[in-house]
């Protein structure tokens, strides 16, 4: 299920629930053709095209309800993640974007 938009969110972190909600049909179009979640997921974190990749998810200890990870590249600012080489996944908590990064960035650098 898609991450809800909730009350106080800057428009950047809005930007970011949108990309992560659109990835989460995209995970949902490639396991209708059979595409594990592993190569999908992989495949949008590593995509060259996108310099910041970020998990979000829901989280009530943040002021505005969303919690996010920088999983590849570097944010300098919150408004970096409103731009178009910046891409998002959603996540269920902080261990699970971590876990996410350690997966995904671990591996591409070990090549």
């Amino acid at each position: 299920m898609p991450l809800r938009h909730r009350k106080r969110l800057s428009a950047e972190k809005l930007s970011a629930i949108e990309k992560a909600n659109r990835n989460i049909e995209l995970i949902a179009q490639s396991r209708a053709r059979h595409v594990s979640d592993y190569e999908t997921y992989a495949t949008i974190i590593r995509n060259p095209q996108k310099r910041i990749i970020v998990a979000v998810w829901g989280d009530d200890s943040e002021p505005d309800f969303c919690g996010y990870l920088v999983i590849r590249g570097q944010v300098s600012s919150s408004e970096d993640l409103d731009s178009d080489d910046v891409d998002a996944i959603h996540c269920t908590c902080i261990e699970h974007a971590m876990a996410m990064r350690k997966v995904f960035c671990d591996e591409a650098e070990q090549g």
